[in-house]
């Protein structure tokens, strides 16, 4: 059995959640614009912008909206 110590488990949400905020940041658009986009609450993606977690459905939904956007941009 692997076992996965406490600190190395925070350790990795929190390279999560920072990357995601950064991943949000690059898009250049406002928390407004982000959360009309997806139709999430403002307080969620500014949750999602300030490295503090959010639940993983919502986490998906802004990691696939940057996807696509980054994909649309590069066309």
């Amino acid at each position: 059995m692997i076992n996965i110590p406490e600190e190395t488990f925070q350790a990795h949400c929190a390279q999560q959640l920072e990357k995601l905020a950064r991943d949000l940041d690059q898009t250049e658009l406002s928390i407004s614009e982000i959360a009309r986009d997806t139709r999430m609450k403002w307080d969620t993606v500014n949750r999602a912008m300030t490295c503090r977690p959010i639940r993983f459905d919502s986490a998906e939904r802004l990691r696939l909206y940057v996807a696509t956007l980054k994909e649309t941009r590069n066309k």
